[in-house]
């Protein structure tokens, strides 16, 4: 078992997490997907999406973050905290959207979710069906297959 590598932020002691915890979160937002969706990739394909995800870094998620907290902000907010293990209430009046900004990359590097993310997009980018790039020409490989 490999979970322990605490470390403190202003004074909050950032950890690594179980995927429960992870799982619980999610369930707090199962209505959301839809709406993170539509407000935050725009115009894009679940595929496009997927593929932005495979390429997460820890840029990514500070600037999903910044658009969750903008589009839906308490729910953001609860979720985030409930799976580093504060309570949102003290981070809505005891710390600065810096620190928190701080505690998230943190968060993040501890639990290494940068191979995480683009491990399990992969995996969801397999099971997506292939897009129609509008060539009825077929590909070269079938081509030499007939």
């Amino acid at each position: 078992m490999s979970l322990p590598k605490n470390k403190k932020v202003h004074g909050i002691e950032i950890k690594k997490v179980p995927v429960g915890k992870y799982i619980a979160a999610m369930r707090e937002m199962e209505e959301l997907p839809s709406i993170i969706i539509h407000e935050l990739f725009p115009g894009k394909s679940m595929a496009d999406i997927m593929a932005d995800f495979s390429r997460a870094d820890e840029e990514f998620a500070i600037g999903l973050m910044g658009k969750l907290l903008i589009v839906l902000p308490e729910k953001l907010l609860e979720a985030l905290c409930s799976v580093i293990g504060i309570s949102a209430q003290v981070a809505m009046e005891q710390l600065t959207p810096k620190e928190l900004l701080d505690i998230t990359r943190e968060f993040w590097k501890i639990n290494e979710l940068s191979d995480f993310f683009k491990s399990v997009s992969g995996l969801i980018r397999q099971k997506l069906p292939t897009q129609n790039t509008g060539s009825s020409d077929g590909s070269p490989l079938q081509k030499a297959s007939e």
